[in-house]
């Protein structure tokens, strides 16, 4: 067979049979799609006419089925791009719902431990109110010293203990 200096020899590249569809997808704007609109319409009235101008009646019907199956094709990655649309903004409405929790969460462990540690040193100056008072208890002119801190202890010991003062309780 004898080729013309105008056509490429075939080489086997892409007529062997073993091309395989590709896993990625070439995304295309809106905006591109709709610039092919007129040439569709450009496309199907030059079939329509079935012109030797097109190479008549069995290339107007190759033509014909590839713009058909093209439009079909644009419909179809307009469905998508506008369901990716949708997805994206609902991911990006969820990750604003878990910024928000996150920043919640963040507050509540920095005041979980400051909390701990106020209800710590509760405990602790409590007790040592609370184990030194009665040193007090033995001189006259110092009692009353002595009930009141181990009053004070005691209170601070429970409120530690039951971390009154906290939303919710103990947790």
């Amino acid at each position: 067979m004898e080729y013309s200096h105008n056509s490429p020899e075939p080489t086997g590249v892409l007529t062997d049979g073993t091309q395989q569809a590709s896993d990625q997808v070439e995304i295309v704007e809106s905006s591109q799609m709709t610039e092919l609109a007129p040439v569709i319409t450009s496309l199907r009235g030059l079939m329509s006419t079935n012109s030797k101008a097109t190479g008549g009646q069995a290339v107007t019907s190759l033509l014909s089925g590839i713009t058909s199956r093209l439009e079909k094709d644009l419909e179809l990655c307009k469905q998508r791009n506008d369901n990716n649309e949708i997805y994206i903004k609902s991911l990006n409405e969820e990750m604003t719902d878990l910024k928000v929790d996150k920043a919640v969460l963040q507050e509540k462990v920095e005041t979980s431990t400051s909390t701990r540690h106020i209800r710590n040193i509760s405990i602790t100056i409590g007790t040592a109110m609370m184990t030194f008072s009665p040193t007090f208890f033995n001189t006259e002119k110092f009692y009353w010293v002595g009930i009141v801190s181990v009053a004070i202890g005691f209170v601070l010991v429970i409120v530690g203990w039951l971390n009154i003062g906290q939303k919710g309780g103990k947790k």
